[in-house]
């Protein structure tokens, strides 16, 4: 307490600034001794001020985050400011985290680093998702990268409100490719046309099905095991399918089959097996699944009632 009092505490300003100095020019490229910051804090470490109480404390990490926020902050602002590129943004901001976790880690506990870089994911992402996503989450979406759209979901659902916004760009998204695949196909149709007529007048089934196994191929690719977006896939094809009820498929479907199995009653099993599987596919997206097999059994039971 007497080294604290009469000593530390008589140089501790001059001490930190000096520390915060020679982070910040290692932080602009310049070499340093990492063995004087490592010191330093090896120091702080085991000079017990009072019982379990040491010079490194909260207080101090405290500074060094207010410290790493001041550097980095202005350099964040100005790019977004800018006419920028989301890609080369989100490898900037990925860039400065594993650099930092890199360059902390010569020098400073875990503990401390974690709460740095988890300082840093909020000022580089977080607190500015609802600009960087609404932007470039759904270029993403619209290119099929991939391998960003990954990159871009590890990094934004650590957070909560950016991963509730990337679910809700994700259901635009889907509803407005949903909606042209539905208007492409109503061209073709009359005002008066239903769920028998869309299906003898166009490919909507056929083109339904690659569109979804499609999308959920990226739900699998990209998403992974958060069945919050598979969820939320689901529950837009249900919407869209329940607001129009001609090319809603628990209607079209059953006539779909039944067009099929006629085709294929004089002995072609294999196109019957494919369909099958493409149906099997498909099946969890319709809306109102009870009406697709009452539909379906009285279009079966007429079907064998002819033959």
């Amino acid at each position: 307490m007497l080294f604290k009092d009469h000593v530390y505490d008589k140089i501790s300003v001059q001490l930190l600034e000096n520390f915060f100095i020679i982070m910040d020019n290692e932080r602009r490229g310049q070499l340093i001794d990492f063995a004087v910051l490592k010191n330093f804090t090896k120091f702080l470490s085991t000079i017990e001020t009072s019982y379990m109480e040491f010079l490194y404390n909260q207080d101090f990490e405290n500074l060094i985050i207010e410290n790493s926020l001041k550097f980095y902050k202005p350099v964040i602002q100005e790019t977004l400011s800018k006419d920028y590129n989301f890609i080369k943004f989100f490898n900037n901001g990925l860039h400065i985290l594993h650099s930092e976790e890199a360059r902390l880690n010569n020098y400073l506990p875990i503990k401390t680093i974690n709460k740095v870089i988890t300082i840093y994911k909020d000022l580089i992402f977080f607190s500015n998702s609802s600009h960087l996503l609404r932007s470039g989450f759904i270029d993403l979406l619209k290119k099929g990268d991939m391998e960003m759209i990954r990159k871009t979901y590890e990094i934004f659902t650590q957070d909560q409100k950016s991963q509730d916004l990337m679910i809700n760009i994700y259901k635009m998204f889907i509803k407005q490719h949903f909606m042209l695949l539905i208007e492409s196909n109503e061209k073709i149709c009359t005002s008066t046309d239903g769920p028998r007529e869309v299906t003898y007048k166009t490919n909507f089934v056929d083109e339904f099905i690659f569109f979804y196994l499609e999308n959920q191929k990226m739900l699998n690719e990209a998403f992974g095991t958060n069945n919050m977006f598979n969820v939320a896939y689901k529950e837009v094809l249900e919407n869209v399918q329940c607001s129009n009820a001609r090319f809603n498929n628990s209607y079209v479907l059953p006539f779909y089959i039944d067009k099929n199995l006629k085709k294929s009653l004089s002995n072609h099993s294999s196109e019957s097996l494919l369909m099958i599987d493409s149906i099997v596919g498909i099946f969890p997206s319709l809306p109102d699944k009870d009406i697709f097999i009452d539909v379906h059994r009285n279009l079966v039971k007429l079907l064998f009632n002819c033959i």
